[in-house]
């Protein structure tokens, strides 16, 4: 229901994206006060930086599947670099079971939009992708040894 007056207000004009967006931006600070990558605890959530999985420099977008608050360290040591890559360069490890799904579902869902499930491999390093196929993994750790 609650979606529903959402949509309503937009098409009606009353709503702008980027009113959705700060909105959502707002409920994620009140619920979230520490960095996605690292768990730093922020003692305010004004300490929180909003990072992009998918680069936005790189065509990743302002949906909220894109969007996590990092500490302003493991934001700026990230830069536009592939999350997952980053991630397992800087901490040795797989990445929450949610950053790690939510970026396997993210580069399933652009593949499928882009025509990219049957591709060859090869062809994947001429393509200007969000993300770096290289850095997919292809086995995954025992789940206790995620975060």
């Amino acid at each position: 229901m609650i979606r529903s007056k959402a949509f309503k207000a937009y098409m009606e004009g009353k709503w702008q994206i980027s009113d959705l967006y700060k909105q959502q931006i707002e409920k994620l600070q009140q619920s979230n006060h520490a960095c996605a990558y690292c768990g730093k605890v922020f003692s305010s959530p004004k300490e929180a930086t909003i990072d992009h999985i998918f680069p936005r420099i790189k065509g990743g977008t302002n949906e909220m599947e894109n969007i996590v608050f990092a500490c302003k360290t493991c934001n700026s040591s990230k830069g536009d670099r592939d999350m997952f890559g980053w991630y397992v360069e800087r901490f040795g490890t797989f990445p929450s079971i949610y950053l790690t799904a939510n970026y396997l579902k993210k580069i399933y869902l652009y593949a499928q939009a882009n025509n990219l499930l049957d591709a060859e491999l090869s062809t994947l390093d001429t393509l200007d992708l969000p993300f770096n196929w290289h850095c997919i993994p292809t086995s995954f750790p025992e789940p206790d040894h995620f975060k």
